[in-house]
C-alpha cells in the first residue's frame, strides 16, 4: 500500500479526522498522534476485520523540554475531561528517554522518540498541519502493511532492550486479533 493511499484512508476517518483536530487545536511543539491507534485501523482495514480493531488508547506525543511532567498530565488531565470518549496518553518525548532505561541518552525530537519506540510497526504518527495531513513513519510502512512485527534497531542493540521488546509482545497479544502477524523475537 502506498503512502497516499494510507493518507486518503487516515483523511477518511471520521474519528481519525476528529483527533487530529483534538490535537492539533492543543498547539504543542511537534505534536502527533502516534502508535496504537493508526497501527491497529491500519492493520483492520487491511485484514477486513475492521470493526474488531480495539482503541487501547489515544497516543498523543510532543516535544518540549520547557514543559513538565506535572504539565503534561495536566494537558492528559483535560483531554480525559473534554473528551471522555477518548483513552488520552500524552507523552512529552523530551522527558520520555528515561522511561525504559536510565542511562538512554535524551531524545532530540518526536522523530528521533519514534525511532527509539520497541516495535518498527508501532512507530507512525500523523498530525494535521494547517489543515493539511502529515505522516511520519521513521521505518517506512512496510512491516505495518505485510503485518511484521519486529522490533526497532535501537530496541534490537542489546539483550536488556530485546527483553523489554519481548514482555510488550507477550503482554500485547496482538496475534489474537490479526492472526496474520509475523512476530519476531530479535537476536538472542
Amino acid at each position: 500500500m502506498k503512502e497516499q493511499a494510507i493518507q486518503n484512508l487516515f483523511a477518511k476517518n471520521r474519528e481519525c479526522r476528529q483527533l487530529l483536530t483534538i490535537i492539533e487545536a492543543l498547539q504543542l511543539s511537534d505534536c502527533w498522534l502516534c502508535a496504537g491507534y493508526l497501527r491497529n485501523y491500519l492493520w483492520g482495514f487491511l485484514s477486513g476485520k475492521i470493526a474488531e480493531v480495539p482503541i487501547t488508547d489515544i497516543d498523543v506525543v510532543f516535544y518540549d523540554p520547557t514543559v513538565s511532567i506535572e504539565e503534561t498530565a495536566a494537558i492528559e488531565a483535560q483531554l480525559r475531561r473534554s473528551f471522555p470518549e477518548f483513552p488520552w496518553e500524552v507523552r512529552n518525548q523530551a522527558l520520555m528517554h528515561q522511561h525504559n532505561f536510565a542511562e538512554e541518552p535524551p531524545y532530540t525530537s518526536t522523530f528521533d522518540a519514534l525511532t527509539k519506540f520497541p516495535e518498527r510497526c508501532t512507530a507512525v504518527a500523523a498530525r494535521m498541519n494547517q489543515g493539511k495531513l502529515e505522516l511520519m513513519v521513521p521505518f517506512g510502512w512496510q512491516d505495518i502493511c505485510s503485518f511484521r512485527v519486529r522490533p526497532t534497531p535501537h530496541f534490537a542493540q542489546n539483550e536488556q532492550y530485546l527483553a523489554v521488546y519481548r514482555q510488550r509482545q507477550a503482554m500485547k497479544q496482538w496475534q489474537k486479533i490479526w492472526t496474520q502477524l509475523s512476530i519476531e523475537e530479535g537476536k538472542k
